[in-house]
């Protein structure tokens, strides 16, 4: 193999780094939170040091301490708040930009976050979403991923819950997204496993794979991981590592 080509080989391989994404729902919960749950969380994510953490059900409350553990701890910190109630946060190492919060077709106030930010090196769109969660939002669902994925365009990300299950109706509409977990059927969300998931459940609600990572553009996956181990939230956080 010529020299120069073993150069320019190596150079590209030692260029691609390694990202993690978490993405996390961290149950609204405050009375639970304040105390206990929330600096357990903070704990977890800082020891992750995750490039890109999105975070679902954030409270006023725990979104103090989470800009207070983004500043500590090199990221940039965007949220979504509506007060009173709770929303989505993106924290991420590189600089956020272009942040934008979408509006969807609701009955319980969700709304998406979208931004700009840098991972890997390189500028990406990142969505942090919450839909709406009752069995019968089907098509509800269905449109705001509709509304979401319009806008979308380039290398993107989009984390989030999604609040319905691998074989379920809504996956259709997600047919040009690569799905990390499409290969995985462990569930982020187990009544059964997962004490705080059985206190907030619906009656005879199965385990699902509710929490997502998707993209948009070139990524190569290497680790896909629904850390069940970690019991601080109803929900389990879902960690990716990508190229």
């Amino acid at each position: 193999m010529p020299f120069r080509l073993i150069i320019l080989l190596l150079t590209a391989h030692l260029g691609a780094a390694d990202c993690t994404l978490i993405s996390y729902n961290v149950w609204f919960d405050d009375v639970t939170g304040a105390e206990q749950r929330y600096p357990a969380i903070l704990g977890y994510l800082g020891r992750s040091s995750a490039d890109l953490i999105c975070l679902q059900e954030v409270t006023p409350t725990f979104a103090i301490a989470v800009e207070a553990f983004a500043k500590a701890s090199g990221y940039q910190v965007l949220f979504d708040q509506r007060l009173p109630g709770y929303g989505n946060a993106v924290l991420s190492k590189g600089a956020i930009t272009q942040s934008e919060i979408i509006a969807l077709p609701t009955r319980l106030g969700r709304q998406a976050l979208r931004c700009r930010t840098v991972i890997g090196g390189r500028s990406v769109t990142v969505v942090d979403c919450h839909l709406d969660s009752m069995p019968e939002d089907t098509q509800r669902r269905i449109q705001q991923v509709q509304v979401i994925d319009r806008g979308m365009s380039g290398d993107c990300l989009w984390l989030g819950d999604f609040n319905f299950g691998s074989d379920e109706p809504e996956q259709a509409a997600l047919t040009r997204w690569t799905d990390f977990g499409a290969g995985d059927a462990k569930p982020t969300y187990d009544p059964i496993a997962n004490a705080l998931a059985g206190r907030n459940s619906f009656a005879d609600e199965p385990p699902r794979r509710l929490d997502r990572v998707l993209a948009l553009g070139s990524w190569t996956l290497k680790r896909y991981h629904v850390d069940t181990e970690v019991g601080f939230s109803d929900h389990y956080p879902l960690v990716v590592t990508v190229e």
